[in-house]
This record gives C-alpha cells, sequence and structure tokens, in this order.
C-alpha cells in the first residue's frame, strides 16, 4: 500500500489522498489459487480501518487476468488514459531492476460489494 503522494503526476492531480495498491503479486506456480484475491481483500480491509473510501492501482495493459480480477472486485477504470509509470523488476540474486512501463489505472471504493 502506498499512502504517500503518488509518484506520477496524473495520480497526484485526479486522485489527490487516494491510497495506491503496488506491487500486489502472486508467484506463477501459485496463480489461480484465489491467493491474489485474498491479497486484494485484506489491502481493502486494511485501508477501510484506517479511513480510507478509495483506493486505485495500475495494472500492465497486458496484464487481462489482473484486469479480470479488479473488474471482477468492483474495480474501473479511469476516464484519463494509461500513465507512464516505474516497474521494479525484482531478479532471483536478490537485486531490483527499475523499468519504464505503461498501465491502466483502475479505481474502487471501499465498502461497496462486500463479498467474498
Amino acid at each position: 500500500m502506498w499512502l504517500a503522494p503518488a509518484e506520477e503526476p496524473e495520480l497526484r492531480a485526479h486522485l489527490p489522498g487516494v491510497a495506491l495498491l503496488t506491487h500486489l503479486e502472486v508467484a506463477a506456480p501459485r496463480r489461480n489459487q484465489g491467493i491474489g484475491t485474498e491479497l486484494l481483500w485484506a489491502a481493502e480491509d486494511r485501508l477501510l480501518a484506517e479511513g480510507h473510501d478509495r483506493v486505485a492501482l495500475g495494472v500492465d495493459l497486458d496484464n487481462h487476468d489482473a484486469q479480470r480480477l479488479y473488474r471482477r472486485r468492483g474495480y474501473a477504470e479511469w476516464p484519463h488514459g494509461p500513465v507512464a509509470t516505474t516497474e521494479v523488476v525484482h531478479h532471483p540474486d536478490g537485486t531490483r531492476e527499475r523499468r519504464p512501463g505503461i498501465c491502466r489505472i483502475m479505481t474502487h471504493r471501499l465498502g461497496r460489494d462486500r463479498y467474498r
């Protein structure tokens, strides 16, 4: 969870004060087992408990599985188009690499559609 002002100027302008979910990832061999959904619920529950009423996240344009998960949870794409971001790639040797990327921004009102 990212609670500080967003790094991207578009997010700071259009979503001031909105909490961000960043790097919600599940290792490839563990995907499609409900882990991503549980992580998302846990993050949403914590943000709601801390008084946040809205959350946003960025998802790679070609990550259709993640987009489907977020839509299923009630997230909607914002109307301002994709945003240039920085992707952090974690390598097996422990090093990190920062790469430019483009993300679809999706937002969600917390506390709505609470079903599991």
